[in-house]
């Protein structure tokens, strides 16, 4: 009975040596390490698969091509600037102007400097109207400082330093411009308002000048906001730096989306947010940015007595540490702490409207579409957030460019739809609950590192069911490096899609936690890997254990729910004595190198897919 046991143990034991190492495949070990729990000789002797090509689209769903979002975009502002005369653009004060004139009726240039006496007020229809303040002083009760009705076309030029400020039990706006507002110049605008800084019911147009802003409500609320050379600081705001919103109120028929309205574009600006108690830049339809410098600091509004609805409520915070809260642990009935308000860095979507049928507004409605989008080209950000860093509702986040430095306790960038890293982009995730997330993740490029409690790169669509976002979900890897780490206590994958992933190019460095409960790469499709280097450390489901295939192999056991597809011109190397522990490593493939540092000590695996054997230092 005894030797029946001890069989019997002896035969689990070699089952599960087995499951976690991987002794089906072609095994190389440069180093002399040991390969899947075995020395290189008795690897060696194990038994290997015959070489099979793979399907790489087996198990992988369709990426959306997204790049119809640039020529829309470039319509939109190309068509703003047409229409943008040159009289509105000069910033230089004209040899002729009118000065004191605070009641202004007719188009024309006018000046202002000194201690001014009284609220400026540009009539309706009033046309054209350039006003240029130099060292001017304004303080009105329950008014607007500078305002101009429908039909009066308002440019302002600041030379010097200026300030603008309200006061009163009537919130108004210091600037309340209901056409176009063009601003630009080389000085200073310092402004404090009992409601916004800036409100435009059209498009603000920022060509120059400093604005320094305490307000009650947003630094600038307009319908579109085009930035270009401008600077914002914003010192104070009770709710949104940069505010693009149409007004869709009462209107007959739902709104279709438009490109043309509700957008932020900034072509060069300096955004620099502290005490800001809304979003640091919020738009209807998107987000362009080409180039600037990016502070963006939110401060959350907690309500620490918030009592879930539902099981896996989203948005739920620890009442204590205000650290997030995973979603499969949220039960209906126990009390979190929750966000009064969106604090995000950069916000998109969606377009909310009221029908004029619904004459007490209590439903309101959103525009239904995929285009909404935030699309980064240069600019260099530091984002810190409690709430998402970039979020992209119901749209895409594009990024082509720039560096940026995120620091969240929720999501660094999340899109619902498509969010694609390419170019020369540069992405630094220091912290973050999960880094990335979207229902499909493309990386054609850049340099993106990410710092995850949770899943470090989710492909995932919340509103749909397990089954739908297998044939929904996506990850592609063709180009630029990834280097993933999460924390190896608790469960969390690396990357996990809750459909497929294709990796056909660039490099990839996934970590998976030290446990079986979670993994460095998971899918609940196939795994393809075609191509590129991938370095996969940590010993869990889909990690160096299960991960079967590589060269001559046929794709092996599941990460999770899929399986594993590698083609045969991709060798497998595997170490189970290097590049775990915290510190720096090296992986070297032929003539090229790949550096990556650990935060901390895995246990288990790294197991290298490449185009040829690796060596593991």
């Amino acid at each position: 009975m005894k030797k029946i046991i001890s069989l019997m143990l002896a035969l689990i034991l070699a089952a599960a040596l087995a499951a976690c190492s991987g002794v089906t495949y072609d095994a190389t070990s440069p180093d002399g390490a040991t390969v899947g729990g075995q020395t290189e000789k008795a690897a060696s002797g194990a038994q290997t698969d015959a070489a099979t090509d793979v399907d790489p689209d087996e198990g992988q769903n369709e990426i959306a091509d997204r790049s119809e979002t640039y020529a829309s975009i470039s319509e939109a502002v190309t068509a703003l600037l047409d229409g943008l005369t040159d009289d509105r653009k000069n910033a230089v004060l004209p040899s002729e102007y009118a000065t004191d004139v605070y009641a202004i009726t007719e188009a024309g240039d006018y000046y202002f400097s000194g201690a001014l006496t009284g609220a400026i007020t540009v009539a309706k229809n009033a046309g054209n109207v350039h006003i240029y303040l130099e060292n001017a002083t304004l303080s009105v009760e329950n008014a607007s400082a500078i305002s101009s009705k429908k039909g009066a076309y308002l440019t302002i030029t600041l030379l010097g330093d200026s300030s603008l400020s309200n006061s009163g039990e009537t919130a108004k706006h210091a600037i309340d411009s209901k056409e176009n507002l063009v601003i630009n110049g080389t000085g200073t605008l310092t402004v404090v308002s009992t409601k916004s800084a800036i409100s435009c019911d059209a498009t603000l147009i920022g060509l120059g000048g400093n604005l320094t802003v305490t307000a009650d409500k947003h630094a600038v609320t307009a319908d579109s906001i085009y930035l270009d050379g401008f600077s914002v600081n914003a010192l104070s705001c009770g709710k949104d730096v940069l505010h693009a919103e149409s007004d869709y109120d009462e209107v007959e028929t739902a709104p279709e989306f438009d490109y043309g309205k509700g957008f932020v574009y900034i072509k060069d600006a300096a955004i620099t947010t502290e005490n800001v108690l809304g979003d640091a830049i919020q738009a209807d339809s998107f987000v362009y940015i080409e180039d600037g410098t990016f502070d963006l600091t939110t401060t959350p509004t907690w309500n620490d007595a918030y009592v879930a609805v539902e099981n896996q409520e989203k948005g739920m915070f620890n009442r204590s540490t205000h650290q997030k809260v995973s979603r499969d642990s949220v039960r209906a009935g126990s009390t979190y702490a929750a966000l009064e308000e969106s604090v995000k860095g950069i916000r998109v979507g969606e377009i909310d409207y009221y029908l004029a049928t619904d004459t007490e507004q209590a439903n309101e409605l959103d525009v239904a579409s995929d285009k909404y989008a935030i699309v980064i080209a240069g600019g260099t950000f530091r984002i810190n957030t409690v709430d998402d860093a970039i979020h992209a509702n119901s749209g895409s986040v594009l990024i082509s460019g720039g560096d940026l430095t995120i620091n969240t306790s929720d999501d660094g960038i999340h899109a619902d739809t498509t969010l694609k890293i390419s170019g020369d982009a540069v992405i630094d995730i220091e912290t973050s609950y999960e880094g990335i997330e979207a229902e499909t993740i493309e990386i054609a490029g850049g340099n993106t590192a990410i710092f995850a409690q949770d899943d470090g790169v989710n492909a995932t669509n919340s509103n749909l069911t397990e089954s739908q976002q297998k044939t929904v979900c996506q990850i592609n890897i063709t180009g630029g490096r990834l280097d993933v780490t999460v924390n190896p206590n608790g469960d969390r994958d690396g990357i996990d899609s809750n459909g497929g992933i294709k990796i056909s190019g660039g490099v990839l460095i996934t970590r998976g936690p030290n446990s079986q409960m979670a993994s460095p790469m998971d899918a609940a499709n196939t795994v393809s890997i075609t191509g590129g280097t991938v370095i996969v450390i940590g010993c869990a489901p889909g990690a160096g254990g299960r991960m079967s295939g590589g060269r001559g192999g046929p794709g092996g056991g599941p990460g999770g729910e899929g399986s594993w597809s590698v083609s045969s011109g991709v060798t497998k190397t595997q170490t189970s004595s290097k590049g775990l522990s915290s510190g720096a490593h090296t992986v070297t493939v032929g003539g090229t190198t790949v550096n990556y540092v650990n935060a901390y000590t895995y246990s288990g695996y790294t197991t290298v897919y490449a185009g040829g054997s690796a060596t593991v230092n």
